[in-house]
């Protein structure tokens, strides 16, 4: 016979489906929020750098008299590139740095936290408003004209990192 009045201790599907439907839904926002925080933490980390990298620039040209060589000439050296001559620019991307840690100035060669965006070097030599140029690509900030801190030298609509046109390069111009 069919006891009606006995305990049933458990879940229905039904139940189970909601709670792991909520779940799944929290666990969505969370990382959404954590992917956020994390591009921003990069943000941060690339601007912190830039502005080392930059106060090292400018102390190496004062005991120097030059801004470090950029053993690539006619072309940017990053520590990541995306074209055939990836060793060779990422060698000289190296070289470049490595005058500013041998001098004191920095600690370590600058590698981007991630490969989403490199660090770009570029000696542009004197008599212009760039010079030496260190340049980055923001991760999580929307494109702008000027990220507080960074400098836009070139026209709009020209062949440079750091044009006046919206773009995500986080620049920093060191002029002779």
């Amino acid at each position: 016979m069919f006891n009606k009045g006995r305990n049933n201790f458990g879940f229905t599907l039904i139940e189970l489906l909601v709670v792991i439907s909520i779940i799944g839904l929290l666990s969505a926002v969370v990382l959404q929020s954590l992917n956020s925080a994390r591009g921003k933490a990069s943000d941060a980390a690339r601007k912190a750098t830039i502005r080392n990298i930059r106060s090292a620039l400018f102390m190496f040209y004062d005991k120097n008299g030059r801004m470090p060589n950029n053993y690539y000439v006619g072309a940017a050296t990053c520590d990541q590139n995306n074209d055939s001559d990836v060793v060779a620019k990422a060698a000289a991307y190296n070289t470049s740095m490595t005058e500013l840690v041998t001098a004191g100035f920095l600690p370590s060669v600058p590698k981007s936290p991630n490969a989403s965006g490199a660090y770009c070097y570029y000696n542009y030599g004197p008599g212009n408003d760039q010079g030496a140029m260190f340049v980055t690509i923001m991760e999580s900030e929307p494109p702008s004209l000027a990220y507080p801190g960074t400098c836009r030298p070139a026209p709009a609509g020209s062949l440079n990192w750091c044009t006046q046109d919206l773009n995500n390069w986080y620049c920093s111009c060191n002029p002779y």
